[in-house]
């Protein structure tokens, strides 16, 4: 398993910033489904951010606050449990938190963070949002 606690030493892309925790971090404003987020940040060598230590959740709750985001986190039926790329259920994460009523079940496949309170949000894959992306060693 990755070790979810590095910090990161190397150099960061050029529209990624290394954040005084030391996280390289890139937050694209622009609104895109899921697929488009995670092919971004792929493109970047990075992945969608996944909130998965204390560290990351505080920064999400820090800096976007009132934002809808893209992270880590799909699932493969509807109704299902929802899975980090490297196929680690995101419920057992101890920073995993979804809002009240969520998920709802509905036809979503892909999750958004509301870092309006940090929680975790079902959303359908077509819906827009803007993405966080992160680089890890």
């Amino acid at each position: 398993m990755e070790n979810d606690n590095a910090i990161f030493e190397g150099n960061c892309p050029g529209s990624y910033n290394v954040t005084d925790g030391k996280l390289c971090l890139a937050h694209y404003t622009d609104q895109m489904n899921h697929s488009a987020a995670q092919q971004l940040c792929q493109k970047d060598g990075g992945n969608l951010i996944t909130i998965d230590t204390r560290e990351r959740y505080e920064l999400a709750q820090k800096l976007f606050k009132s934002d809808f985001v893209h992270v880590q986190g799909s699932r493969r039926v509807q109704g299902g449990p929802f899975f980090d790329d490297a196929g680690h259920l995101l419920e057992d994460s101890p920073f995993f938190k979804w809002r009240s009523g969520q998920p709802d079940n509905g036809a979503s496949v892909s999750l958004v963070v509301i870092f309006k309170g940090t929680e975790h949000n079902d959303a359908p894959e077509g819906n827009k949002y803007s993405v966080l992306c992160e680089v890890r060693q």
